[in-house]
């Protein structure tokens, strides 16, 4: 099936919310899984994963990702920076982008059998099953070299009907119940219907 980067980060930031995520975070989640879905990047799996155990196993991406942006400049020097058991650690990958083009610096990313590079651009090496590790420590250090990663393609987004369901599910809480008021009013299908 295929979804507009719009729906990814509609449905990424309903989902979050659904399990319990504060708005802000929410809104994280969303834009993180954008920023994956424009490099083909496996986001639905990741942030299904990470929501469906939240806080069961590693530290929050969304967090530990919310507050690379609270660092000072030089806070990833030369030594780089290490982030211990991060949950679905694809999701630190975004914000990293965003902390690489605020500093214009290039880092070099890595956690078992995956590298990345991100800058402007992102190019990143591993099998899938890696990819979508449940945790891992993440290594970052800043790259002298620039990436050679693609730019984000704008068009639509080729999704697993199966898991883009599970995530629709996740979104049911957020919806208000009826009520007989509010079927009195003319909310919900069918009301017209039923007068």
């Amino acid at each position: 099936m295929i979804v507009s980067l719009n729906e990814v980060e509609m449905i990424a930031l309903r989902a979050a919310r659904g399990t319990g995520c504060p708005w802000g975070l929410a809104e994280e989640a969303g834009k993180a899984a954008r920023w994956l879905a424009a490099r083909r990047l496996p986001w639905l799996e990741a942030l299904l994963a990470l929501l469906e155990q939240r806080g069961k196993s590693g530290a929050c991406p969304l967090l530990t990702g919310a507050g690379l942006a609270d660092l000072p400049r030089e806070a990833i020097g030369a030594a780089g920076a290490t982030f211990e058991d991060i949950a679905a650690p694809i999701l630190l990958l975004p914000f990293l982008a965003s902390v690489a083009t605020a500093t214009n610096r290039t880092f070099d990313i890595r956690w078992p059998d995956v590298t990345a590079r991100i800058d402007s651009g992102c190019t990143v090496a591993g099998e899938r099953r890696h990819l979508l590790a449940e945790a891992a420590t993440v290594h970052v250090a800043g790259a002298a070299a620039p990436s050679a990663g693609p730019a984000a393609h704008l068009g639509g987004v080729d999704v697993d009907d199966g898991p883009w369901r599970q995530l629709e599910a996740l979104v049911l809480p957020t919806y208000v119940p009826e009520s007989a008021t509010s079927r009195q009013k003319g909310a919900g299908a069918g009301a017209a219907e039923d007068a």
